[in-house]
């Protein structure tokens, strides 16, 4: 009886926890107050996101002279879906080809360029051994490449459909096997160290990750990284998205975009900037930046089906 008692009790703290989660700041259920400005981010760390969050939608709301801002973050994109096509979550941001999954399967509309973490773009690199021999992607055929995870633009999505494009056949297997004939093997490794370190002592022949992991990396495992030399790279890749729900109206858009626009020069953003993500601003999607996102539709076509 006491393990039942203590098992309910868990369950209620979750439960609490959960709903707090997706309360606004001010206090206002989401249900019952629709100007409340919320914005969503698909992440397995709530506690760590919803903080930054916060910390943007209540100065966008509080701009917009809204009741309040809320955070909610959702386990995956399907159920971040949900809350965007219910009006349940207005703004979102996400990489780009997150982004295009959320334009394609929802209806989410792309509304500016966000510098995240003070970068404008990235790109997705492809690293051997020294002493590999590969000198081509093709010729990783039967060989084995090692990927952050599943989720990541630069360290899987962009670099899958490279392969893709250039004529390989990936195919996921667990570390130690090797791949069917003729085939790419991947594995996942769960984070950038781990990519460099399994690339660097021959575990696996390749990996791909951005090259500002490669920089950092460089800087920071010098012994890690001497061995290791750029295969080949992508082109540049918005760093990240802001998406605006389906049912936004026209005008709510067009005051976002003028609010966010002069963000970087507005001395009242500069801790809601800094605490989400560390913004340096945000960008019309034109010109570099809408040829940028249009290269990563191309490639969102090869990867679709994995996504």
């Amino acid at each position: 009886m006491l393990f039942l008692v203590k098992k309910l009790r868990l369950a209620a703290l979750l439960l609490l926890a959960t709903w707090l989660a997706i309360v606004p700041a001010v206090g206002t259920s989401l249900a019952d107050d629709s100007s409340i400005l919320t914005i969503g981010r698909v992440s397995d760390n709530p506690e760590k996101n919803l903080p930054r969050i916060r910390a943007m939608a209540e100065f966008l709301a509080g701009s917009l002279g809204m009741a309040g801002g809320a955070a909610i973050v959702a386990k995956d994109n399907e159920e971040m879906a949900r809350l965007l096509r219910d009006g349940r979550v207005q703004l979102v941001s996400e990489s780009a080809l997150s982004a295009i999954w959320f334009e394609e399967n929802v209806g989410a509309q792309p509304l500016l360029h966000e510098w995240k973490k003070g970068v404008a773009t990235y790109e997705s690199i492809f690293f051997v051994r020294r002493d590999s021999g590969v000198e081509v992607l093709q010729d990783l055929r039967g060989r084995v490449i090692a990927f952050e995870d599943p989720g990541s633009t630069t360290g899987f999505l962009a670099p899958f459909a490279m392969l893709r494009a250039a004529g390989l056949d990936p195919v996921e297997i667990q570390p130690g096997e090797t791949p069917p004939a003729g085939r790419v093997g991947y594995v996942f490794t769960r984070s950038e160290e781990n990519v460099a370190a399994w690339v660097a002592r021959g575990i696996a022949d390749a990996g791909a990750f951005s090259n500002l992991d490669w920089a950092e990396i460089h800087e920071t495992s010098e012994v890690l990284m001497k061995d290791l030399r750029m295969l080949d790279q992508s082109g540049p890749i918005l760093r990240s998205i802001l998406l605006v729900g389906p049912n936004m109206s026209a005008e709510l858009k067009q005051q976002l975009q003028a609010i966010l626009q002069s963000a970087h020069e507005n001395p009242a953003a500069e801790e809601a900037l800094s605490t989400y993500y560390r913004v340096k601003r945000y960008d019309p999607i034109e010109g570099k930046s809408l040829q940028s996102l249009n290269a990563t539709r191309r490639l969102f076509g090869v990867v679709r089906d994995i996504m």
